[in-house]
Parts: C-alpha cells; sequence; structure tokens
C-alpha cells in the first residue's frame, strides 16, 4: 500500500493517490508536470490524508487508506534510455500529535 504522488511514462499529468493491498484506491489531478521547483505535501491527521500542492490543497482522503507503516521516498525514473536528473531541495517526515 502507499499513498504518493505520481507521473507516469510519456505523460505530463501528475496526480494523488491511495493504494491499499495492490489495489488503487483514491486518485486525484495535481497538475502538469514541467521542470519549474514545486512544493509536493502529504499530510496525516490520524484519519486523513492531504495532498498539497505549491500551498494549495489539491485533495483528501479518508476511507480505503493503508493501515500498514509507510516510509518516506523519492523514486525517480527517467522512462528511457536518455539521461535525465531530478533534484530534490529538501525533504522532511515528522510525526506530529494533537
Amino acid at each position: 500500500g502507499g499513498v504518493f504522488f505520481s507521473k507516469l511514462d510519456a505523460a505530463t499529468a501528475i496526480n494523488f493517490k491511495s493504494y491499499q493491498t495492490s489495489s488503487e484506491n483514491n486518485t486525484a489531478a495535481v497538475g502538469t508536470m514541467d521542470t519549474s521547483a514545486h512544493i509536493y505535501e502529504i499530510i496525516w491527521d490520524g484519519a486523513t490524508a492531504y495532498a498539497r500542492f505549491d500551498g494549495s490543497l489539491i485533495a483528501s482522503f479518508a476511507s480505503s487508506l493503508p493501515t500498514v507503516v509507510l516510509t518516506p521516498s523519492l523514486n525517480f525514473r527517467a522512462g528511457s534510455a536518455a539521461a535525465n536528473t531530478g533534484n530534490l531541495y529538501w525533504m522532511r517526515a515528522f510525526q506530529a500529535w494533537s
């Protein structure tokens, strides 16, 4: 399972998705991939996963979410034989209790 942002090969659409037991349960359109720097955020409050893109709330999922421990990660694939570069300016993961 997982909760993540995704952009498929040969496509420019960015989506926010959740998978549980290898099944896609939720998806929401985020925007179009370009070469500018952007801020992608996933916020979990214990009941709902919120997706933010450049400071704007894009979507929230409260059902059919994975119930396993998840690990923050970055996966960048070129999708072709040509070399590509992805830059990560900063990344953080934290747990907030209310």
